[in-house]
């Protein structure tokens, strides 16, 4: 099936309009000090996306001058 240009446009618009309105949800953001060593700080991040979709994430802080190169992880999907 093919999906016409005007579906595409109405598509991502109506998800543009989505994420907007989650700029007002709250974040949750907390330290992890058990995960955190001398060569980073790490925290741990929780929000509700698209849908009430709950999202988290580990977030981790080099200590020092950098510069650092940056690392993504996500989890395998089945």
């Amino acid at each position: 099936m093919l999906i016409g240009e005007r579906d595409f446009l109405d598509y991502w618009q109506s998800t543009l309009d989505e994420v907007a309105a989650l700029q007002t949800s709250p974040v949750r953001r907390v330290e992890l000090p058990l995960r955190s060593n001398e060569l980073s700080t790490a925290w741990a991040f929780s929000f509700t996306g698209i849908g009430d979709y709950p999202l988290f994430a580990y977030y981790l802080v080099p200590q020092g001058s950098g510069p650092f190169t940056p690392f993504f992880s996500s989890p395998r999907i089945r």
